[in-house]
């Protein structure tokens, strides 16, 4: 069987299996998530180390936790591989200190006869925002399968495309959650950084993919700030499948940058923010 390696296991979360378990434990019980109404569809959660973006990743998956799914597309954005289009991992397992997270082969298989979706190997290889993701999943649902899908050059037209691929092959199913991996701003000053925050949450949480690529290109050019959204073909993605599944409603659910972790450290920070999609 083929095994992904972790990459960044003792670096962005701990290495050890019994360290790693209670450090998401923890970070899911410090979490006081607000009232939600409605089916959950999938959500957005950061993918910094734990130390910075665990929180608002708990604050997803403590909202996932009461659901009944064993199935989670993860959709994130490649950091290191450049391509076209979408890399889906096919078969096997991706692997932490917790265990192996095993391959929803029915699906990958599916996706790959769709011509915007590819194998590539150098995308998951280095490959930190799925991985991260994982251990969150592992402790909340302990048997998931995952389909792993890293977005690398894109457009909205394709990132369109990429999202209906996936409502399509996963039509019909209960048992599938659908999750987007990103961070918020690069490196703007912390009062900056909220400001373009601000802006990028509110089209994500009014379900508005073609806002969302609008705003990010104009506040990279008027704020001057490199990254608007570190995944925003990710989320592109996801938005495009789940308004193709019928979601009514984007929520908030925490948001905070670096700097107020490190308060010591605000010329530069890096934005955080979990979303859920409802139905």
């Amino acid at each position: 069987m083929n095994v992904r390696q972790p990459a960044v296991a003792g670096s962005f979360y701990p290495g050890s299996r019994e360290g790693l378990r209670k450090e998401v434990e923890n970070l899911l019980g410090s979490v006081d998530l607000p009232l939600i109404s409605g089916k959950i569809l999938g959500g957005m959660a950061p993918h910094a180390g734990y130390m910075f973006s665990g929180q608002a990743q708990a604050y997803l998956y403590k909202a996932l936790e009461p659901l009944s799914f064993n199935t989670a597309v993860i959709i994130a954005s490649s950091h290191y591989a450049f391509y076209q289009g979408a890399s889906v991992y096919p078969e096997g397992a991706y692997l932490t200190p917790l265990g192996e997270v095993k391959v929803a082969e029915e699906i990958t298989k599916k996706l790959l006869d769709y011509p915007e979706f590819n194998y590539v190997p150098s995308a998951h290889q280095r490959e930190h925002s799925i991985e991260v993701q994982l251990p969150f999943l592992q402790v909340i649902k302990g048997n998931v399968k995952i389909v792993p899908i890293v977005v690398s050059e894109f457009d909205l037209e394709l990132t369109e495309r990429l999202g209906k691929a996936i409502h399509e092959v996963t039509a019909g199913r209960n048992d599938v959650i659908f999750i987007a991996s990103s961070d918020l701003s690069h490196y703007p000053p912390y009062e900056i950084a909220k400001k373009v925050d601000n802006e990028i949450l509110k089209r994500i949480v009014s379900l508005d993919p073609e806002g969302l690529h609008e705003s990010a290109v104009l506040l990279r050019r008027e704020r001057g700030v490199s990254t608007a959204i570190c995944g925003e073909g990710a989320v592109l993605t996801l938005l495009y499948c789940l308004l193709e599944k019928g979601v009514k409603e984007g929520k908030l659910l925490i948001y905070y940058n670096s700097g107020d972790v490190e308060k010591f450290m605000r010329e530069e920070v890096v934005g955080y923010g979990a979303v859920i999609f409802l139905s």
